[in-house]
């Protein structure tokens, strides 16, 4: 019996492994297909600005974002990898699709130790995270947000409800931290996850359990930013910090305003999202089922589903790579639900819907990858414009010579490879309050010093 069962766990992880290489290399296939594409307007800007960071531009005090510091950080760091340009956009890509391949084939298998739940879980992830209308084929920052977010609810799967484990649970909260640092609102999930470590502790017992983890990861997500702080203030940075995430942030922000129209509005799921709904039918006849019984683990899921439409929407502007937040958690829902449909009606309704999410999203996924890289950028709604637009800079200017681009975020300085004449970029942020007078005069003497030959101008 117990050779059958060492036979059978070795088993297991050989067809995980498995799994795990084939879905991996089809990842890899198919980013390595949109090389070539026109990024996103965020993606050029990013990989620039961490290229002036490099270059000795300090983050806020002279380079100027108004969003906490881990998306140039991140840039930044695959630059020394890979170096700057196309190749660490790629590299990436690659990189954090691949680590959230991993998590949704570790929470699959954690709802009932089944390989195919595993395996389903992460096969959907791979169709959905190609999906041209939602930009989810490029590392835009909820990419990097998916990645942490997905191992924080990995994580918090878990805990033992009968066993305090606070390194499990500050290491979540710390997940969710990291988060945070690309942008504030994983704060929505942490307080999601901690109020379904109460609802789902049904003996009193559990109370005190449920109170252990969730303080510990209130703690986790505090010393990230903790040790965000202590770093900008010893580097003399602390108030400008302050002022670029969160004043100037607040000061452009109805957050009332925000969750209502992106709650009540089809915001909430516009026609972009209308194809995953065969993800979303098997999750939520599952989060049924499973809230009937007030399982632990169908009450995380719920409050992660639940907390994605409110982070989408606590900023107001619905671009399309915002949604890409609703990937991982229908992923990972949609094969518990088949998983569950399986138990409770037999596999063959279960294999049935499994069966028509997977024609249709790999019919979609043929499509989209019968897309050239330039056919993908409009495909993704972007001009696409950029490539020719810094080979036209490069035809213009002399080696030496510098270029300033009056635009509203910076995307040529990557493709023609020449620096920033001045470290605001965010070239909206000199018509906002309450920075845009302070923001513009450091423009003016910036530009003074540095005399660019050329301006471009793309307002």
């Amino acid at each position: 019996m117990v050779k059958e069962s060492a036979r059978a766990r070795r088993a297991k992880l050989f067809w995980l492994s498995a799994g795990f290489l084939v879905l991996a290399a089809a990842l890899f296939s198919a980013r390595a297909h949109f090389y070539f594409e026109p990024q996103d307007t965020d993606t050029y800007f990013y990989a620039s600005a961490a290229h002036e960071a490099l270059q000795g531009r300090d983050l806020y005090s002279d380079l100027w974002d108004v969003k906490p510091p881990a998306t140039i950080a991140t840039y930044a760091l695959a630059e020394k990898i890979c170096g700057y340009g196309l190749s660490e956009i790629f590299f990436l890509n690659v990189l954090f699709s691949i680590w959230i391949l991993a998590a949704i084939l570790s929470a699959g298998k954690a709802y009932g130790g089944s390989v195919g739940t595993a395996l389903g879980a992460g096969l959907f992830w791979v169709l959905a995270s190609g999906s041209l209308p939602l930009q989810a084929n490029q590392p835009d920052i909820e990419l990097f947000m998916n990645a942490f977010q997905i191992l924080a609810f990995l994580l918090f799967l878990r805990l033992n409800p009968d066993r305090k484990n606070l390194p499990g649970a500050l290491a979540a909260g710390f997940c969710l931290g990291l988060a945070s640092l690309y942008k504030p609102v994983p704060l929505i999930l942490l307080a999601g996850f901690c109020g379904a470590l109460f609802l789902s502790a049904k003996p009193r017992a559990r109370k005190k359990t449920a109170r252990s983890h969730a303080v510990g990861a209130v703690l986790g997500f505090a010393t990230v930013w903790i040790l965000t702080l202590l770093y900008f203030g010893v580097t003399g940075r602390l108030v400008i910090f302050l002022q670029a995430v969160f004043l100037q942030n607040v000061e452009q922000v109805s957050w009332l305003e925000n969750l209502w129209t992106g709650l009540f509005s089809p915001a909430l799921w516009p026609a972009k999202l209308s194809i995953f709904i065969v993800l979303a039918l098997p999750a939520f006849y599952g989060l049924a089922r499973g809230w009937a019984k007030r399982e632990p683990k169908w009450v995380l899921l719920s409050a992660y589903l639940a907390a994605v439409p409110l982070e989408i929407s606590a900023r107001g502007t619905f671009f399309p790579h915002y949604y890409q937040l609703w990937l991982p958690p229908l992923g990972v829902g949609a094969a518990w639900g088949l998983e569950k449909l399986w138990r409770e009606n037999g596999k063959f309704f279960s294999l049935a819907v499994a069966a028509f999410g997977l024609v249709v999203l790999g019919t979609l996924n043929w499509h989209w990858l019968s897309f050239s890289p330039p056919e993908a950028a409009l495909e993704s709604s972007f001009e696409g414009e950029a490539p020719a637009m810094g080979e036209l800079i490069n035809q213009t200017l002399l080696p030496g010579e510098d270029d300033y681009e009056w635009t509203p975020y910076s995307r040529f300085a990557m493709v023609s490879q020449r620096r920033w004449t001045t470290g605001v970029a965010l070239g909206i942020c000199l018509f906002t309050p309450p920075m845009g007078d302070r923001l513009t005069q450091r423009t003016l003497d910036q530009l003074k010093s540095a005399r660019p030959e050329l301006l471009v101008f793309d307002m």
